[in-house]
């Protein structure tokens, strides 16, 4: 999934165009990674559907049931802001991780060390 700086720096960018209360869009945007890290964590925290041989591909984020269970009828910056992080995640799920580890399991191990080795440079240069 994309670093926290990512998210942070795509917030920003959404707030550069749309008037939202920023302390609570940027809060809201970081909060589905202040999870335990357990799988279930990860799972319940970015909203994962469950996999389904021959159907899903790999887990995604269940952007529908959180629309219908949070963005109806009354709902806050920091909802959208969490919404975006969804959002974010599952567009670099699709066409950035996932594609990048189509490969057997000992290459697949040695490009997710990679991908997140990458993550400290590209985190440098989004702080900079």
């Amino acid at each position: 999934m994309p670093s926290r700086m990512v998210h942070y720096c795509i917030g920003f960018e959404i707030l550069n165009i749309v008037r939202l209360n920023p302390e609570l869009f940027i809060i809201g945007n970081l909060s589905p990674d202040a999870h335990d890290c357990s799988p279930y964590g990860v799972g319940a925290s970015h909203f994962k559907t469950s996999y389904r041989p021959g159907v899903d591909k790999y887990p995604v984020v269940a952007l529908e049931e959180f629309r219908g269970k949070y963005l109806k009828g009354n709902f806050d910056d920091f909802t959208l802001g969490y919404y975006c992080h969804l959002i974010t995640d599952n567009l670099w799920s699709k066409y950035v991780y996932y594609e990048y580890l189509q490969c057997d399991e000992n290459e697949r191990n040695m490009r997710v060390e990679k991908c997140y080795r990458d993550y400290y440079t590209l985190n440098k240069i989004l702080i900079e």
